[in-house]
């Protein structure tokens, strides 16, 4: 594997240390491990003075905690949505009561299709 010589800056370790894992997605837990070692990589920075680079790195990790924030409200979401999948196959008594009522026929293939269709959608 490529081999970065010392001094190279934490991105291009990252670069050379991340070789082979393209494909791999990382969970969440190793994302906000990669954040917080970085913000301890910008306070070791700026105790050694070198407050223009802490600075950067800083800001860098400022925006990424506020991706993990957008991603973490999308999951949640997603989530949510997940939990409260309809099987509008295996209806339950209350289900059925609820789209006669609405006029929908549950006993029909394609309003059965049309209806996953839409949950799929959302």
């Amino acid at each position: 594997g490529a081999d970065c010589s010392w001094p190279c800056d934490g991105e291009e370790r990252a670069n050379f240390s991340r070789q082979g894992e393209a494909d791999r997605t990382p969970n969440l837990k190793e994302l906000e491990a990669d954040v917080e070692q970085a913000a301890a990589v910008a306070q070791m920075l700026r105790s050694r003075g070198q407050q223009q680079a802490a600075k950067e790195i800083q800001a860098r990790v400022k925006e990424r905690r506020r991706q993990l924030t957008i991603y973490r409200r999308a999951e949640a979401a997603r989530a949510k949505r997940g939990t409260s999948r309809i099987d509008f196959r295996n209806p339950t008594a209350k289900q059925r009561e609820d789209a006669r009522r609405r006029g929908i026929d549950l006993d029909d293939p394609l309003v059965l299709e049309e209806l996953e269709r839409l949950q799929r959608e959302t």
